[in-house]
């Protein structure tokens, strides 16, 4: 007797081994999606840290007088007057502010993109102490929905304490 595969056994086959590939194509499509949310959101965050570690340490130089806070805000520009050679006296202004997309750092003349991707950036003083309060939030693609996994948006509130700060 000769064995052999019928064509039942073969359909049976064929339909068993679709399943598998299916299964393994959408456990490889997810994976790469959730890789790819996963890295956009990593981007934005850790341009939202770039950006608040320069503000922190721009503040940390920061210098007041009675006549002139340390660190001022308004709208949605914050301004640190700051002590760069240590002498006790304002030389250097630097002040961050939002326009449009965009996240500027203005040194004197000179003004630096951050980032492209903001949607807020509110600065506050804290009534009082020598602390400044900065939230940030950007998203992925700011001309697009946020969504979480293809626009993730990305919020930081962060407060900084001002050593040189001279309440007036």
């Amino acid at each position: 007797m000769k064995k052999s595969v019928t064509l039942v056994e073969l359909i049976m086959a064929i339909a068993l081994m679709g399943v598998v590939v299916l299964g393994v194509t959408s456990f490889d499509v997810g994976s790469r999606h959730f890789l790819q949310a996963s890295e956009r959101k990593t981007q934005v965050l850790n341009e939202a840290t770039l950006i608040m570690d320069r503000i922190s340490r721009d503040a940390l130089i920061a210098v007041g007088t009675v006549n002139a806070a340390a660190v001022t805000v308004a709208g949605n520009t914050i301004t640190i007057n700051q002590d760069t050679n240590q002498d006790g006296i304002v030389d250097t202004v630097v002040s961050y502010a939002m326009a449009g997309n965009q996240i500027r750092r203005t040194v004197g003349a000179n003004a630096e993109v951050l980032t492209n991707r903001a949607t807020g950036f509110v600065p506050a003083v804290v009534a009082n102490s020598n602390t400044a309060r900065v939230v940030i939030n950007l998203l992925f693609d700011p001309a697009q929905p946020q969504n979480a996994f293809d626009n993730p948006l990305i919020t930081i509130d962060s407060s900084l304490e001002v050593p040189g700060w001279s309440l007036s």
